[in-house]
């Protein structure tokens, strides 16, 4: 077992974000993705990116590691 894996998110629609965890799923619709993005104390948040404002927010939480499989609403 080695280290999560990171790097940097590049969306077509210009946004960059780096320190991403890969474990991103799209809304149904696809106007969101959830992102587990990595902090500078290594625990995660989960980030909900709004492709169509070009704008994301973060959930209240900390995570140790965050693998996501699912999303909605």
């Amino acid at each position: 077992m080695g280290a999560p894996t990171s790097g940097k998110l590049e969306l077509s629609n210009g946004m960059t974000i780096p320190i991403c965890n890969p474990s991103m799923v799209w809304s149904s619709d696809s106007e969101f993705l959830a992102v587990p993005h990595w902090l500078d104390d290594g625990r995660q948040r989960l980030m909900i990116i709004s492709i169509s404002r070009r704008a994301f927010r973060y959930a209240p939480v900390r995570f140790r590691v965050l693998r996501l499989d699912s999303f909605e609403n």
